[in-house]
Protein backbone atom coordinates (compact mmCIF):
# COMPACT_ATOMS: atom_id res chain seq x y z
CA UNK A 1 0.00 0.00 0.00
CA UNK A 2 1.40 3.38 -1.01
CA UNK A 3 1.87 6.19 1.49
CA UNK A 4 -1.06 8.20 0.06
CA UNK A 5 -3.32 5.15 0.35
CA UNK A 6 -2.23 4.57 3.95
CA UNK A 7 -2.95 8.18 4.80
CA UNK A 8 -6.38 8.02 3.18
CA UNK A 9 -7.19 4.84 5.07
CA UNK A 10 -5.99 6.42 8.32
CA UNK A 11 -8.10 9.53 7.75
CA UNK A 12 -11.13 7.33 7.12
CA UNK A 13 -10.57 5.38 10.33
CA UNK A 14 -10.28 8.64 12.25
CA UNK A 15 -13.55 9.87 10.72
CA UNK A 16 -15.24 6.66 11.82
CA UNK A 17 -13.93 7.22 15.34
CA UNK A 18 -15.12 10.83 15.17
CA UNK A 19 -18.61 9.66 14.22
CA UNK A 20 -18.75 7.34 17.22
CA UNK A 21 -17.44 10.04 19.54
CA UNK A 22 -19.86 12.64 18.18
CA UNK A 23 -22.79 10.26 18.67
CA UNK A 24 -21.68 9.78 22.27
CA UNK A 25 -20.88 13.39 23.21
CA UNK A 26 -22.89 15.42 20.68
CA UNK A 27 -21.41 17.18 17.65
CA UNK A 28 -21.53 20.65 19.23
CA UNK A 29 -19.58 19.48 22.31
CA UNK A 30 -17.06 17.26 20.53
CA UNK A 31 -13.42 17.82 21.47
CA UNK A 32 -10.27 16.61 19.78
CA UNK A 33 -9.53 14.50 22.86
CA UNK A 34 -12.88 12.72 22.47
CA UNK A 35 -11.97 11.71 18.92
CA UNK A 36 -8.48 10.68 20.00
CA UNK A 37 -9.86 8.51 22.80
CA UNK A 38 -12.33 6.83 20.42
CA UNK A 39 -9.54 6.16 17.91
CA UNK A 40 -7.02 5.03 20.53
CA UNK A 41 -4.47 7.65 19.50
CA UNK A 42 -3.15 10.98 20.76
CA UNK A 43 -4.65 14.34 19.75
CA UNK A 44 -1.36 15.09 17.99
CA UNK A 45 -1.93 12.10 15.72
CA UNK A 46 -5.26 13.55 14.64
CA UNK A 47 -3.71 16.97 14.01
CA UNK A 48 -1.22 15.30 11.67
CA UNK A 49 -4.13 14.33 9.39
CA UNK A 50 -6.47 17.25 10.19
CA UNK A 51 -4.31 20.32 10.69
CA UNK A 52 -7.22 22.61 11.62
CA UNK A 53 -8.27 20.39 14.48
CA UNK A 54 -11.81 19.54 15.48
CA UNK A 55 -13.35 21.94 12.95
CA UNK A 56 -11.64 20.10 10.11
CA UNK A 57 -12.68 16.74 11.52
CA UNK A 58 -16.32 17.76 11.86
CA UNK A 59 -16.58 19.40 8.44
CA UNK A 60 -15.03 16.36 6.76
CA UNK A 61 -17.32 14.05 8.74
CA UNK A 62 -20.31 16.12 7.63
CA UNK A 63 -19.18 15.94 4.00
CA UNK A 64 -18.68 12.19 4.22
CA UNK A 65 -21.99 11.46 5.96
CA UNK A 66 -24.13 13.61 3.66
CA UNK A 67 -22.46 12.07 0.62
CA UNK A 68 -23.08 8.56 1.91
CA UNK A 69 -26.71 9.40 2.71
CA UNK A 70 -27.37 10.73 -0.80
CA UNK A 71 -25.59 7.80 -2.45
CA UNK A 72 -27.60 5.29 -0.43
CA UNK A 73 -30.90 6.98 -1.29
CA UNK A 74 -30.04 7.01 -5.01
CA UNK A 75 -29.22 3.30 -4.90
CA UNK A 76 -32.50 2.48 -3.18
CA UNK A 77 -34.47 4.51 -5.71
CA UNK A 78 -32.61 2.96 -8.66
CA UNK A 79 -33.58 -0.50 -7.43
CA UNK A 80 -37.28 0.33 -8.02
CA UNK A 81 -38.91 0.58 -11.46
CA UNK A 82 -42.09 2.67 -11.29
CA UNK A 83 -41.82 6.42 -10.55
CA UNK A 84 -44.57 6.34 -7.92
CA UNK A 85 -42.78 3.47 -6.13
CA UNK A 86 -39.46 5.31 -6.45
CA UNK A 87 -41.08 8.33 -4.84
CA UNK A 88 -42.33 6.22 -1.94
CA UNK A 89 -38.90 4.62 -1.50
CA UNK A 90 -37.18 8.02 -1.47
CA UNK A 91 -39.57 9.35 1.15
CA UNK A 92 -39.11 6.34 3.42
CA UNK A 93 -35.33 6.72 3.22
CA UNK A 94 -35.48 10.43 4.06
CA UNK A 95 -37.26 10.16 7.42
CA UNK A 96 -35.30 9.09 10.55
CA UNK A 97 -36.29 5.85 12.25
CA UNK A 98 -36.58 7.64 15.57
CA UNK A 99 -34.49 9.13 18.40
CA UNK A 100 -32.30 6.01 18.42
CA UNK A 101 -31.32 6.47 14.75
CA UNK A 102 -27.80 7.58 15.66
CA UNK A 103 -26.63 8.46 12.15
CA UNK A 104 -29.72 10.58 11.49
CA UNK A 105 -29.39 12.32 14.86
CA UNK A 106 -25.74 13.16 14.14
CA UNK A 107 -26.58 14.47 10.66
CA UNK A 108 -29.29 16.74 12.06
CA UNK A 109 -26.88 18.00 14.73
CA UNK A 110 -24.32 18.91 12.09
CA UNK A 111 -26.97 20.49 9.88
CA UNK A 112 -27.28 23.04 12.67
CA UNK A 113 -23.73 24.21 11.83
CA UNK A 114 -24.97 25.59 8.51
CA UNK A 115 -24.81 29.37 8.86
CA UNK A 116 -21.79 29.22 11.14
CA UNK A 117 -19.23 29.45 8.36
CA UNK A 118 -18.75 29.39 4.58
CA UNK A 119 -17.70 25.73 4.41
CA UNK A 120 -20.77 24.47 6.23
CA UNK A 121 -22.94 26.75 4.08
CA UNK A 122 -21.50 25.18 0.94
CA UNK A 123 -21.78 21.62 2.26
CA UNK A 124 -25.30 22.18 3.53
CA UNK A 125 -26.41 23.64 0.21
CA UNK A 126 -24.82 20.78 -1.73
CA UNK A 127 -26.50 18.18 0.47
CA UNK A 128 -29.92 19.82 0.17
CA UNK A 129 -29.73 20.20 -3.60
CA UNK A 130 -28.38 16.68 -4.14
CA UNK A 131 -31.29 15.25 -2.16
CA UNK A 132 -33.74 17.44 -4.07
CA UNK A 133 -32.23 16.20 -7.34
CA UNK A 134 -33.25 12.63 -6.46
CA UNK A 135 -36.88 13.74 -6.29
CA UNK A 136 -36.44 15.97 -9.34
CA UNK A 137 -35.33 13.02 -11.46
CA UNK A 138 -38.23 10.85 -10.27
CA UNK A 139 -40.74 13.62 -10.95
CA UNK A 140 -39.35 14.41 -14.39
CA UNK A 141 -39.51 10.76 -15.47
CA UNK A 142 -42.99 10.32 -14.00
CA UNK A 143 -44.23 13.44 -15.79
CA UNK A 144 -42.70 12.36 -19.11
CA UNK A 145 -44.36 8.97 -18.82
CA UNK A 146 -47.73 10.49 -17.99
CA UNK A 147 -47.78 9.00 -14.48
CA UNK A 148 -47.59 12.41 -12.77
CA UNK A 149 -49.29 15.76 -13.24
CA UNK A 150 -46.92 18.02 -11.36
CA UNK A 151 -48.15 21.07 -9.48
CA UNK A 152 -44.74 22.74 -9.83
CA UNK A 153 -41.38 22.34 -11.55
CA UNK A 154 -39.75 18.98 -10.72
CA UNK A 155 -36.87 20.72 -8.93
CA UNK A 156 -39.25 22.71 -6.74
CA UNK A 157 -41.25 19.59 -5.88
CA UNK A 158 -37.99 17.99 -4.76
CA UNK A 159 -37.05 20.97 -2.63
CA UNK A 160 -40.44 21.00 -0.92
CA UNK A 161 -40.20 17.30 -0.06
CA UNK A 162 -36.64 17.61 1.29
CA UNK A 163 -37.67 20.63 3.37
CA UNK A 164 -40.55 18.59 4.79
CA UNK A 165 -38.18 15.76 5.65
CA UNK A 166 -35.85 18.17 7.41
CA UNK A 167 -38.57 19.80 9.46
CA UNK A 168 -40.53 16.69 10.39
CA UNK A 169 -37.37 14.63 10.87
CA UNK A 170 -36.24 16.97 13.63
CA UNK A 171 -39.51 16.32 15.43
CA UNK A 172 -39.12 12.57 15.04
CA UNK A 173 -35.64 12.49 16.58
CA UNK A 174 -36.68 15.13 19.13
CA UNK A 175 -39.29 12.73 20.52
CA UNK A 176 -42.36 14.81 19.70
CA UNK A 177 -45.05 12.58 21.20
CA UNK A 178 -47.56 13.67 18.57
CA UNK A 179 -45.27 13.25 15.57
CA UNK A 180 -43.42 9.96 15.19
CA UNK A 181 -41.94 8.40 12.05
CA UNK A 182 -45.26 6.90 10.96
CA UNK A 183 -47.03 10.26 11.21
CA UNK A 184 -44.19 12.05 9.41
CA UNK A 185 -44.33 9.53 6.56
CA UNK A 186 -48.09 9.98 6.33
CA UNK A 187 -47.82 13.77 6.09
CA UNK A 188 -45.06 13.72 3.49
CA UNK A 189 -46.82 11.12 1.35
CA UNK A 190 -50.03 13.18 1.41
CA UNK A 191 -48.18 16.31 0.32
CA UNK A 192 -46.27 14.35 -2.31
CA UNK A 193 -49.53 12.98 -3.71
CA UNK A 194 -50.86 16.51 -4.13
CA UNK A 195 -47.65 17.74 -5.73
CA UNK A 196 -47.35 14.95 -8.30
CA UNK A 197 -51.06 14.36 -8.95
CA UNK A 198 -50.88 10.66 -8.12
CA UNK A 199 -51.55 8.59 -5.02
CA UNK A 200 -48.30 7.78 -3.23
CA UNK A 201 -49.02 4.63 -1.25
CA UNK A 202 -46.43 4.58 1.46
CA UNK A 203 -46.01 1.88 4.08
CA UNK A 204 -43.20 2.10 6.60
CA UNK A 205 -40.83 -0.75 5.66
CA UNK A 206 -38.18 0.01 8.25
CA UNK A 207 -37.16 -2.93 10.52
CA UNK A 208 -38.98 -1.31 13.43
CA UNK A 209 -42.24 -1.45 11.47
CA UNK A 210 -42.10 -5.24 10.86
Amino acid sequence: MQRSERQAARRQSLLEAAGKAASRHGAARLRLKDVADAAGVTPASILYHFENGIDAVLSELYREMTGRFCEKRRAIVDAVDEPVDQLAAAIREGVPKGPDDNEAVLLWQMDAFVGSGPLYDVLGTQSFEEQASVYERICAVGEARGDFELAAHPRDVGRVLVALEDGLGRQVIGINSGLDREKALQIISQVASLLVGAAVQLEDRSPEAD
